[in-house]
């Protein structure tokens, strides 16, 4: 399978590592490498290349260039932020994959190779996990992480079935209302009936899909013994 990356953003060590493992000499300026490489990826991708895979460098030299690589790129990561524009995103990702390859192709000769090997990786997937976690950070809410894990029940995800909501009826005394007995205003019971079917579906329309919110203003009104027991009701059956 070829390697997705863009050859643009490998530095000439890099470029001369991919071009020679392929089985070619790597050219002379940086430009030229990167042209060279490219075509070498356009016949991976069209299944016209017949050349395999072959790492002539000996490990100490191949890890040294992996060292070098990596420190490049955790500066890159350390620095980025979602707000950058591309081509940022686009580098990072390169230099991912670029090593990825590059540390699977590794040779150890001796058990300290083994161990700086596995070293080397482990770090790569550091670095992954940091540049997912800058792209997408996570959502993180006060109110939730305040509340112990042990204590509390995930919400029941809201996709699942809010575009299918149906609001079921409530009778009329379970709202804490009699039933109207002929004295005083007809029209003001029934739009007292009216306002509280309005509240209840928005408490829980806002209930189902924006949660977060929910339990928010919640905390706010009745405090986190209200919260709990609501994520009680609410959570997974």
């Amino acid at each position: 399978m070829a390697n997705k990356f863009n050859p643009n953003y490998l530095r000439s060590e890099e470029l001369c590592y991919e071009i020679t493992i392929r089985g070619e000499a790597p050219p002379a300026s940086v430009e030229d490498r990167r042209r060279i490489l490219r075509g070498l990826l356009a016949q991976e991708t069209g299944n016209r290349s017949f050349h395999s895979i072959e790492v002539p460098f000996s490990f100490a030299e191949d890890s040294e260039g992996v060292s070098t690589s990596l420190k490049q790129l955790e500066d890159l990561v350390k620095e980025f932020s979602p707000s950058q524009l591309a081509p940022r995103p686009a580098q990072i990702s390169t230099k991912m994959t670029y090593l990825s390859g590059r540390i699977f192709r590794l040779k150890p000769e001796t058990p300290d190779d083994i161990v700086l090997k596995h070293q080397l990786r482990t770090r790569l997937l550091e670095l992954e996990e940091e540049f997912a976690e800058r792209m997408e950070p996570k959502d993180e809410d006060p109110l939730l992480n305040n509340i112990p894990a042990s204590q509390s029940t995930p919400l029941r995800s809201s996709n699942n079935f809010s575009g299918n909501l149906s609001i079921k009826k409530v009778p009329v005394f379970k709202w804490g209302l009699k039933k109207f007995n002929g004295r005083g205003s007809l029209i003001q019971f029934l739009e007292l009936i009216d306002s509280l079917k309005v509240s209840r579906v928005a408490l829980m329309l806002t209930c189902l899909r924006q949660p977060q919110i929910f339990l928010r203003e919640m905390h706010g009104c009745f405090g986190i013994t209200v919260i709990l027991k609501i994520n009680l009701r609410t959570g997974p059956s």
